[in-house]
């Protein structure tokens, strides 16, 4: 009996023994991986995953945050012009992201992905109401590749600038360009309120049904749901009102 409870007091000191020195070892093992990652290497990975994070999560201040202070360590680190550029337009911050893309080219004026940079700026300035300063950079990315954002960003332009003919130019192109499953509901979208603005009601129409179907498709319901309801509103108007044919 005596050897029995000697024997398992044994075991329970042994078991006592090899926990101590197994987090001993962890510790060890722990300090030496982080003392092998410089201290601001973890801020750079943190602050990445933080921006892009928000980002993703809507949180478009914070992830703005994020990435000046990322811009803060590496000034001239250029992808990150990009992503900040992004966080300010989501934003509703456009004359912020258009410094953020012209700081770009000012510090690297061959950078590799120049179109989508010029990309980023043409939108900002559309979405701030410089629709000709928007049309400009949408012909310096044509001239390099058709890129059927930058026709909806100029045929949205010219829209505004009731240049009715060449934003339906442009919306066609967009479409021809586009991945249609993924983008063609926004172009589509906005083709209808173009016409619609213009007083072609029937086109309008049109757009908003396909657009509605291809959103249905696609699985998205709610989407489809909206461009229904321009539709069915369109059509209930009275027979009094004709398409101006503008």
């Amino acid at each position: 009996m005596r050897a029995s409870s000697l024997l398992s007091g044994l075991e329970q000191l042994l078991a006592v023994v090899l926990t101590q020195v197994l987090l001993i070892c962890f510790s060890c093992c722990s300090d030496s991986l982080a003392q092998s990652v410089p201290a601001e290497d973890q801020t750079l990975g943190e602050l990445q995953w933080l921006g892009r994070d928000y980002l993703r999560q809507g949180k478009y201040k914070e992830s703005a945050e994020a990435f000046s202070k990322l811009l803060k360590l590496y000034p001239t680190e250029i992808r990150y012009y990009i992503s900040l550029a992004d966080a300010h337009t989501y934003g509703g911050r456009y004359a912020e992201a258009v410094s953020d893309i012209n700081t770009l080219i000012k510090l690297d004026p061959k950078y590799d992905s120049m179109d989508l940079a010029v990309l980023r700026r043409a939108r900002a300035n559309r979405l701030m109401g410089r629709y000709r300063t928007a049309i400009k950079d949408c012909d310096w990315i044509m001239r390099m590749r058709p890129d059927p954002f930058a026709y909806l960003d100029r045929a949205e332009s010219y829209c505004a600038l009731n240049q009715h003919k060449k934003a339906l130019e442009d919306f066609d192109q967009a479409l021809k360009y586009c991945n249609v499953k993924i983008d063609g509901v926004d172009i589509m979208l906005g083709r209808a309120k173009c016409n619609e603005k213009f007083g072609l009601r029937k086109a309008a129409v049109a757009d908003f049904k396909r657009a509605g179907a291809l959103a249905r498709q696609t699985g998205h319901t709610i989407r489809a749901a909206e461009c229904e309801k321009h539709a069915a509103r369109l059509e209930s108007l009275p027979n009094s009102y004709q398409d101006t044919g503008r």
